[in-house]
């Protein structure tokens, strides 16, 4: 609780100002960051713009507070994991903190080391007995392709959080079997669809990190840094 009712986090949906969270993180230079992104990672096959009107605008936090009153939240403590030696996710974690203080909920900060987040975010006990009910995470964008390796979007309650989506794991299995890309696309427009619907998590945005190599070796590729093909210049 509270985040097991459904209603809360829709309410709480209208809150999240996803430029904020990536300003953050990467700084207010708009070639490292984009937004508004869905449950895809946004310019690739699979991504689509189905639901993100949800992001556009200013955050009206009145709103939100009216909202979040008639979906049931009655002051219930919500308790924020945020490593804080992670250069990445104490950012953003910030920002998840003050984007709930402001949506009026009871809110506690707990700043810890990020083994101590993974350690903890594994409990499913109540927050009154060592529990949590938010913590936030960075993936890449190959994570996020789409619903064959997307941990985070499964709704099987296999990651933190444990999120069950008995659609959203059918709809998987239908991706699976689809002939066409087309027919992939038109799954995964309509899993985004139920994943605004059913909030699993909140997306944040997507934020490139600059990477700088010196001139006296060549043949590194783009992405992800790998360890072979790498030569003096």
């Amino acid at each position: 609780p509270p985040f097991n009712n459904p209603a809360i986090r829709r309410a709480l949906m209208g809150a999240i100002d996803q430029q904020a969270f990536m300003t953050a993180v990467a700084g207010d230079d708009a070639e490292f960051q984009h937004t508004p992104i869905g449950y895809f990672c946004p310019n690739t096959p699979m991504a689509s713009d189905v639901g993100l009107d949800v992001f556009k605008g200013p955050r009206d936090f009145d709103k939100v507070k009216r909202d979040l009153a008639a979906a049931g939240y009655n002051g219930e403590k919500v308790v924020v994991l945020i490593p804080a030696d992670s250069l990445a996710q104490k950012p953003l974690g910030d920002v998840a903190f003050g984007t709930l203080q402001q949506a009026g909920m009871n809110v506690e900060y707990v700043g810890i080391d990020f083994g101590s987040v993974l350690t903890r975010r594994n409990r499913k006990t109540p927050v009154e007995e060592g529990g949590w009910s938010v913590f936030v995470a960075n993936w890449q964008g190959m994570d996020w392709l789409n619903p064959a390796a997307h941990l985070t979007l499964r709704g099987n309650a296999s990651y933190p959080g444990w999120s069950e989506s008995p659609r959203t794991e059918e709809l998987r299995d239908k991706w699976l079997q689809a002939a066409t890309v087309q027919e992939q696309q038109a799954i995964c427009a309509e899993i985004q669809r139920i994943s605004f619907e059913e909030v699993p998590y909140y997306p944040l945005g997507q934020y490139k990190q600059p990477t700088a190599y010196r001139k006296a070796i060549t043949g590194i590729g783009r992405g992800t840094a790998t360890f072979w093909n790498v030569r003096p210049a």
